[in-house]
């Protein structure tokens, strides 16, 4: 129980991400049971993903940032966001960026166009959300 606190303490979505990824691969009796590989405890549950070997591709950058679009803010999409490029380097950050470059200007342009929902994002919505993302990193 003791992670579980942790987990909802921190507000970490990744943290449940990379729990909820391991428990659907994996039968375990503990939380240290899913940490543990061949004999080695991994410090993390992200770790512990690598080491299964269940975090080889983006998609699984991409399912995180489809589940915190559903439900997270703005501000907490583009925080898992960077998170994402930080901690998990997606083999090609540029196509990672570009698949998802939508989803974190939507709220900026729809305030933008005054509540009015568009299907594209403007190449100006675009430059904020590349500035704010800089901040971030800054």
């Amino acid at each position: 129980m003791r992670h579980l606190e942790t987990i909802k303490q921190s507000g970490h979505k990744l943290d449940a991400f990379y729990l909820r990824t391991l428990l659907m691969h994996k039968a375990a009796k503990s939380f240290d049971d899913l940490q543990t590989v061949s004999g080695v405890s991994a410090p993390t549950f992200q770790e512990a993903c690598y080491l299964h070997g269940l975090l080889d591709s983006d998609r699984e950058c991409d399912v995180v940032m489809s589940e915190v679009a559903l439900q997270g803010m703005p501000h907490m999409l583009r925080q898992v966001f960077v998170s994402l490029l930080v901690n998990c380097t997606p083999a090609d950050p540029a196509t990672f960026s570009e698949r998802h470059i939508t989803t974190l200007g939507e709220y900026i342009q729809f305030k933008k166009n005054e509540h009015k929902e568009t299907k594209q994002i403007s190449a100006g919505t675009c430059n904020r959300v590349l500035l704010l993302l800089q901040e971030m990193l800054d």
